[in-house]
């Protein structure tokens, strides 16, 4: 899971030497540090077998991982991160781990401790739209398992963590069915909405012809008693006025 760079050759480190001079008890080596210019740290005097950490920066790849969200529901992620050594950990590192295998088998499991560790923190649907949030809590996880707090007292692992990028994530089938069902009921709930608005609407589009047309029956009766009323009036005064003519 390690992309490593090249191994460097012996010829240039005469001129880049640096030394620790220091006599560690526990394994009776010494340790010399030669920063060699092509991206290797070298441990050990040239009689001896050195120990070779890189001085670039290292890329852990974590593909189809599972991880728990803080409600409970596993989640699939593929995650990269880059870290580095720095020229002041060798010598606490070789003292510590040995090797540089070993150290970066430690870095590694603390970083995907760090991983899980987030995914704890976030909801099964903030996976689905606060992914950047997510990734940026995982970065600051791993440098703190990493790195270490000197105020918290937390150790780290003698690693700087430099980037971190969540490439995939993959929400749980039963998830992803349940947000379809609630998709597909909103969806049935928001047609039946507009079908019972077309069904008011043409309710009372009905309401209104039937008003309308009520008022004209209404308004017609009108019409039509005025004139039978203007015509009765007016019968009775042509009678009167040929009743009164015969005297």
């Amino acid at each position: 899971m390690l992309q490593n760079p090249a191994v460097s050759s012996s010829d240039h480190l005469a001129s880049n030497l640096s030394r620790y001079s220091t006599v560690d008890d526990r394994y009776d080596v010494f340790i010399e540090t030669f920063n060699a210019p092509d991206g290797y740290f070298f441990i050990g005097p040239s009689a001896c077998k050195r120990v070779k950490f890189p001085s670039t920066f290292i890329t852990a790849d974590f593909r189809d991982r599972t991880c728990v969200s803080n409600d409970g529901l596993h989640i699939k992620f593929s995650v990269m991160f880059q870290y580095q050594m720095t020229a002041s950990n060798v010598y606490p590192t070789i003292i510590k781990y040995r090797n540089f295998e070993k150290w970066a088998s430690i870095v590694e499991q603390a970083g995907l401790s760090s991983i899980h560790h987030s995914c704890a923190e976030f909801m099964v649907t903030e996976f689905q739209n606060k992914r950047g949030v997510i990734q940026s809590s995982m970065l600051d996880n791993l440098k703190l398992k990493l790195e270490g707090n000197e105020n918290s007292g937390e150790d780290g692992v003698n690693a700087v963590a430099v980037s971190l990028q969540l490439t995939y994530v993959h929400l749980p089938e039963q998830y992803n069915k349940a947000v379809a069902e609630k998709q597909a009921a909103e969806e049935d709930i928001a047609l039946a909405i507009a079908q019972r608005k077309q069904e008011t609407t043409k309710a009372n589009t009905e309401l209104l012809k039937a008003k309308e047309e009520s008022r004209k029956i209404e308004d017609t009766a009108k019409n039509e008693a005025e004139v039978l009323l203007t015509e009765t009036k007016l019968r009775t005064i042509a009678e009167k006025l040929v009743s009164f003519s015969c005297y």
